[in-house]
């Protein structure tokens, strides 16, 4: 038998020899780590990931922190002496250790927080440390910025941090904390550009007014909140509460989706909801209904014994949705209940239909 012709290294490693733009975009999907290890496979390799427009610190398993630091600052000082100092995108997701933002290095802080090119910024499981906001903070052109399990320092970190970012349109805030109520009086503007916020689970201030020309807003509100009308909003995604859902539904006039929750992953919370609510129904129906609300969807329909509020909300969406087109309801028990109680309802829109699921904790 003859044996297979023999391929020289040459011909199979085609994808060095693409150009540096195709591999540098290659690495760009790696995380800074795996990025840097491919510097060792041959001089082709070795520079390239300098000029890797994205820095992304998660995946990456270590056991000591001061290590890891000393890999941070490693990588910070080799790019900024290769001449370049262009970021795209920062991206910190190191949920082994919480790390303090200002002893990782030094250069951390200068470096991401005052890169003018920097347009994603993801930052999770960080204390920002007491001088956050005292750091000078210039980004001009960040457009994302999603924090995830973040504690501040002081009250008003946030807005600090919000008030430098003039053309964000992506935000999202998870578990955000703080540990005094010191406010550095820093005010937050409208953020004009934002045109998507997620605020979950957040104990800090966070600004309606900057939020108020969104078009997507997820958001948990309660009955002491002060809001803006919001002229933009198309999709909202709300926690359950007769009270607040009548003064939203006023404050966003062209609102097209919505939807409803009780639970919040998972957890059952005693202040999340709200027994015996007064079921006043307003004078005027809010023009949302009348004009443009297309679809609603009502997840953990029935949880917590609130069975009776949430089917007065269905009922009442119903009742004056006259451009209503489908409405999808989550049952957290009695699916054919509620399933023949609302279906039995008068609607305003003759075409809306309804779907129904059953759902499990």
């Amino acid at each position: 038998m003859s044996k297979p012709p023999e391929t020289s290294t040459e011909e199979v490693d085609r994808i060095s020899s693409l150009p540096d733009d195709i591999l540098i975009q290659i690495l760009s999907s790696l995380p800074t780590k795996q990025a840097f290890l491919t510097s060792i496979l041959s001089k082709r390799w070795k520079h390239l990931w300098f000029f890797v427009p994205v820095i992304d610190f998660t995946k990456t398993k270590h056991s000591d922190s001061r290590l890891f630091d000393k890999f941070v600052d490693s990588i910070l000082c080799l790019r900024k002496a290769a001449g370049n100092n262009s970021i795209h995108s920062f991206i910190w997701d190191d949920e082994h250790i919480s790390h303090n933002w200002a002893t990782i290095t030094p250069k951390l802080s200068n470096t991401i927080l005052t890169c003018t090119t920097l347009v994603v910024l993801k930052l999770s499981y960080l204390y920002m440390g007491p001088a956050f906001c005292y750091y000078p903070i210039i980004l001009p052109s960040l457009k994302t910025l999603h924090l995830k399990d973040i504690k501040f320092d002081r009250y008003g970190d946030l807005k600090c941090l919000l008030g430098y970012c003039p053309v964000i349109e992506d935000l999202q805030l998870y578990h955000i904390s703080y540990l005094t109520f010191l406010d550095p009086n820093r005010c937050c503007e409208t953020l004009t550009k934002l045109i998507r916020a997620d605020i979950i689970e957040c104990n800090c201030d966070v600004p309606m007014k900057a939020l108020s020309n969104v078009e997507f807003l997820r958001i948990k509100l309660y009955k002491t909140f002060n809001s803006p009308t919001f002229h933009n909003l198309t999709h909202l995604v709300l926690s359950y509460s007769w009270g607040i859902v009548q003064r939203v539904l006023y404050l966003c006039p062209k609102l097209q989706n919505i939807e409803f929750y009780q639970k919040i992953q998972g957890s059952i919370r005693d202040h999340e909801f709200v027994y015996g609510q007064n079921w006043v129904l307003p004078k005027f129906v809010p023009p949302c209904l009348s004009l443009s609300l297309k679809t609603c969807s009502m997840r953990d329909f029935g949880f917590a014994g609130l069975q009776h509020e949430h089917t007065m909300l269905a009922t009442y969406i119903l009742n004056n949705s006259s451009v209503l087109e489908t409405m999808s309801i989550w049952c957290f028990r009695k699916r054919s209940e509620i399933e023949r109680e609302l279906t039995s309802c008068s609607r305003a829109s003759a075409t809306c239909k309804f779907s129904f699921y059953s759902e499990y904790v």
